[in-house]
């Protein structure tokens, strides 16, 4: 299948290590652009803590 023609994959639902994950944010971020994610939320419980580590991944690896 050509870049064009994949379906985009939301994962909605993904913990990193501020809560009960096994990845960091910065290795959730590049998991997830590995397995080609266009959409990643991080619902960490009752924490906060892995988004700004995983928006400056993002940030720092020229991620869209």
């Amino acid at each position: 299948m050509s870049d064009s023609q994949y379906a985009v994959i939301y994962d909605l639902h993904s913990h990193t290590t501020a809560s009960d994950g096994r990845l960091t944010p910065q290795e959730l971020v590049h998991r997830a652009h590995e397995m080609r994610v266009g959409t990643l939320a991080i619902t960490d419980h009752d924490s906060v803590a892995a988004i700004p580590a995983a928006r400056e991944e993002i940030a720092a690896a020229g991620l869209p």
